[in-house]
């Protein structure tokens, strides 16, 4: 590849592993949810993370507006 693309092409290989972590971590949470308290639990885990990421998305949005800035 030529050099001018190798930074963009870091930048989508960063991401894509850090979105592939992230997939990750939540099945592996789902599992040990699982074991421990069932299916109720789980369903009470992602609801809970459901509702922090909408509380949360906006101000964390400002924040790094705030820094880009």
């Amino acid at each position: 590849p030529q050099t001018g693309n190798m930074p963009s092409l870091l930048l989508y290989s960063a991401y894509l592993c850090t979105c592939m972590e992230d997939r990750g971590w939540s099945f592996i949470i789902s599992l040990c949810m699982q074991f421990l308290g069932g299916i109720q639990l789980v369903s009470i885990e992602q609801l809970a993370e459901g509702l922090a990421q909408i509380a949360f998305s906006g101000t964390m949005g400002r924040l790094v507006d705030l820094r880009s800035e």
